[in-house]
């Protein structure tokens, strides 16, 4: 329990810029670790088989270095922390396929385009995150 105390003092001992991404990377864990809990429950229950939650979760995270270098092109672009507020709308998207992903006649194609959708919000989070990080040690 010392060493986890001891680890939140550190926190809030840097620098402000930095304790917004500490922040930022807290409170979206928190919350995106709630509803990713529950995501493969949902497929389950809808009728997909555990076969193709795993192949949903194999392809959801395995793909994020697809996307990664238009994030990263995009971040130039944009700014870190626009782009990190930019993704939002695509996680927002990413569970309405969930959500409708079961009234679509090839629910297979609904997996996959969630998956996609989903893998593309990560990207544009965690890119400008750790670049955002590492900019301000």
């Amino acid at each position: 329990m010392h060493a986890f105390h001891s680890h939140i003092q550190k926190i809030f001992k840097i620098r402000s810029k930095i304790q917004e991404v500490y922040w930022n990377l807290i409170l979206q864990t928190f919350a995106k670790s709630l509803i990713g809990t529950f995501i493969p429950i949902y497929l389950l229950t809808i009728g997909f088989t555990l076969h193709q939650v795993l192949v949903f979760a194999i392809f959801y995270f395995g793909t994020l270095s697809l996307f990664s270098p238009f994030s990263a092109s995009l971040t130039a672009r944009v700014g870190f922390k626009h782009l990190i507020l930019y993704h939002l709308p695509v996680f927002v998207f990413f569970h309405l396929v969930l959500l409708i992903m079961q009234f679509i006649p090839f629910p297979d194609i609904g997996l996959y385009l969630a998956a996609l959708v989903g893998w593309m919000a990560l990207s544009l989070y965690w890119i400008p995150l750790n670049a955002e990080f590492v900019k301000n040690i």
